[in-house]
């Protein structure tokens, strides 16, 4: 007995471990050899099992066969499954129909894998990819589904039918068969014009919604219901506060926002919002995050995205966030990070899974309190950056703890102004708008990371074919230039310093428009033609050290002066003040006396603190500017919100506060939105 049972057991973990028959040790005779072992010789039993998990079956997987073989070997004692009654012709035919062979009185007895498999399709709504990554369709949106979390779903499947029948040796055969048999998806989210929401799929040409169709292959769906007339008021304010009423900015961030909803990656870019202290950064990027669906948003830092694991993590997600505060001190590296923002093959790995290949269509976006040094100071990365600063501080009574749950209560009309920001993006090939200080904080972080775009800009221009420049001389007046600045990265004459200076070269003869020069030898000395170095800079001496933040204009509020032509002596007819931050508050108290402070550069800067105008205020103003009449920049509101939001009952309160003779609306449009100014005369 004892020998036959081992020889039993050998044979089934030979065909185990060659890969015949991975199903062979969980056989009926196998498993009952066991149980017969354990009675009689319960020594030999525990040696049968060591020699079974040393071949390497799970011992979870054997215990579990064992128990479900008792199980089974149990229900068989009895006259039939079903407590005594035979299984009728047609529950027969139901079984075999699901693929099981079945016994009158024993029931299933065993899984065709064929018609299982088939059962299983029409059961289920399954893909596969080329990958052999199941995906399933639920509610709308197609969801990745792991082989174990397929295989617990199948499992239960056979259960239902009869419980404590499943075998262990089934699994591999019908799961072998599934993936031949399912219908092959050659790429998810390859729709780039419907965004997939809770009650339907948004189409981005035409603001409709449509219906959830599986035929779209969106595994990304975002927890929004669409409500076309929905609006943000609070959230226009906010971002108004944040970017001091820079209306540019405003429109970057926006068409970010529509963006980032969509697998678009055409426009090849990534987000860096940027700024030192509390400043509105997080709230815009916590709620950019709901606006793409927590479950579709991942966080692997900048760094981290070298490695295959964990550009897992960004498998099917909308969006990668992180806040980067710390950073390597070897630099930057951005092969990956070029790679993803441009939507081109990676391959990712999951731990104790096979690697494959994934398209991504996440957008990267990282808040950070100061840029990064980057090893790569090509024209390629530089050009995919939108850096977005953040200059304004809010301290105190500014800070509203409860804002990011007031504004999620918009998140539906949020919604809608990202997707007229999307609208925008794609009327403008997805060439994002144009903002000075977008533009500045870029140029300021190239000049940074490459010294010598600066220097090229400022001393290199284009020469006529015949013109030239020594090497040498080149390089040995960008040292000095270097030594000027106070840069030492160039110190050496060493040949690594020269090959870095080449290359930084090229970079910076893309970024000021210059053509590649023809490099020849003329007795003995390479000359590069075509170029002409000048003696003295063109706009004078950059400095290399700014901090991007300080190509910002002071936090002081602005006035825009005109002249009237029915006052005398030049006094101010019109002053614009911007209510609601477009620098900083409007007055500042100090022992109940007013304080204007006029910039000595500019008469017309103010230090302005407060929200709101009082009448000793405005007769303040008036004595200081001696003008008759006052504008007020409201807050970024839709215009046709005012009338739902008790307009005019604010402006009666201020026309009889104020003692206004008249008074007229400006418009400023972005997109559907205006940015509006009340004109008020007294």
């Amino acid at each position: 007995m004892e020998t036959d049972t081992r020889q039993l057991v050998a044979k089934a973990l030979e065909q185990f471990t060659s890969g015949q028959d991975k199903g062979a040790p969980f056989e009926r005779d196998v498993l009952q050899a066991f149980l017969d072992t354990r009675n009689d010789d319960p020594a030999e039993f525990q040696r049968l099992k060591a020699m079974v998990e040393d071949s390497g079956v799970s011992k979870r997987d054997l215990n579990d066969a064992l128990r479900l073989h008792m199980e089974a070997a149990a229900k068989e004692a009895t006259p039939s499954p079903l407590g005594g009654a035979a299984l009728s012709p047609e529950r027969i035919k139901e079984l075999e129909r699901k693929g099981f062979d079945c016994n009158p009185v024993k029931g299933i007895t065993d899984v065709h894998p064929n018609l299982f498999a088939k059962h299983v399709l029409r059961t289920l709504e399954l893909r596969i990819t080329k990958g052999e990554r199941f995906f399933l369709y639920e509610h709308g949106v197609w969801r990745p589904l792991p082989d174990k979390q397929l295989h617990r779903m199948l499992f239960r499947m056979i259960e239902e039918e009869q419980p404590g029948v499943w075998r262990p040796a089934w699994e591999s055969g019908y799961m072998a068969t599934l993936a031949r048999l399912a219908k092959h998806v050659a790429e998810f989210d390859a729709n780039k014009v419907h965004l997939n929401l809770t009650d339907g799929m948004f189409n981005t040409e035409t603001f409709e919604l449509e219906e959830h169709n599986p035929d779209f292959h969106s595994s990304i769906q975002t927890p929004i219901e669409y409500g076309p007339d929905a609006q943000c008021p609070r959230f226009l304010r906010f971002l108004n506060e944040i970017f001091q009423g820079d209306l540019q900015v405003i429109k970057v961030v926006q068409e970010i926002m529509g963006y980032c909803c969509t697998a678009e990656t055409r426009a090849h870019k990534m987000f860096i919002f940027v700024g030192i202290g509390s400043n509105g950064k997080s709230v815009l990027l916590e709620i950019i995050e709901h606006l793409c669906g927590k479950q579709n948003v991942s966080h692997v830092a900048m760094n981290e995205l070298s490695q295959p694991f964990s550009r897992a993590e960004l498998v099917g997600k909308l969006l990668n966030v992180s806040s980067e505060n710390e950073f390597s001190e070897k630099g930057l590296n951005t092969q990956q990070i070029k790679s993803i923002t441009a939507g081109d093959m990676i391959r990712v790995e999951n731990k104790h899974e096979k690697g494959f290949s994934y398209r991504p269509v996440c957008k990267l976006l990282f808040g950070m309190n100061a840029l990064p040094t980057t090893l790569d100071k090509s024209h390629g990365f530089f050009r995919r950056l939108v850096i977005v600063p953040f200059q304004r501080v809010f301290k105190g009574a500014e800070v509203d703890k409860m804002l990011v749950e007031k504004l999620l209560e918009e998140l539906p009309g949020i919604f809608n102004f990202a997707m007229e920001g999307l609208r925008r993006l794609r009327e403008r090939n997805f060439d994002f708008t144009e903002s000075k200080a977008i533009s500045q904080a870029i140029s300021s972080y190239k000049s940074e990371q490459n010294p010598v775009i600066p220097f090229v800009s400022d001393f290199v221009v284009q020469g006529t074919e015949s013109e030239r420049v020594g090497k040498n001389e080149l390089f040995d007046r960008f040292q000095t230039w270097c030594r000027q600045q106070g840069e030492t990265d160039f110190a050496s004459k060493s040949a690594r310093d020269r090959r870095v200076f080449w290359s930084a070269f090229r970079n910076a003869l893309l970024e000021a428009g210059l053509p590649m020069p023809d490099e020849r030898p003329s007795d003995g000395v390479r000359y590069l033609y075509g170029l002409t170095l000048l003696k003295e800079a063109k706009q004078g001496m950059t400095d290399l050290f700014e901090d991007v933040a300080g190509d910002a204009p002071p936090a002081t509020a602005v006035v825009d002066q005109t002249e009237s032509e029915e006052t005398p002596h030049d006094q101010t007819e019109l002053a614009r003040i911007t209510v609601g931050g477009k620098f900083e508050e409007i007055f500042e108290h100090d022992s109940e006396e007013l304080l204007l402070e006029e910039d000595a550069d500019d008469g017309g800067d103010l230090m302005l603190r407060g929200t709101d105008f009082e009448e000793a205020e405005r007769e303040a103003l008036e004595e200081a500017f001696d003008h008759e009449s006052i504008q007020f920049d409201l807050n970024y509101f839709p215009v046709k919100l005012f009338h739902g939001l008790g307009f005019n009952e604010w402006l009666d309160s201020k026309a009889e506060r104020f003692d206004f003779d008249d008074y007229r609306f400006e418009q400023t449009c972005v997109g559907k939105y205006e940015f509006v100014s009340l004109v008020a005369a007294f």
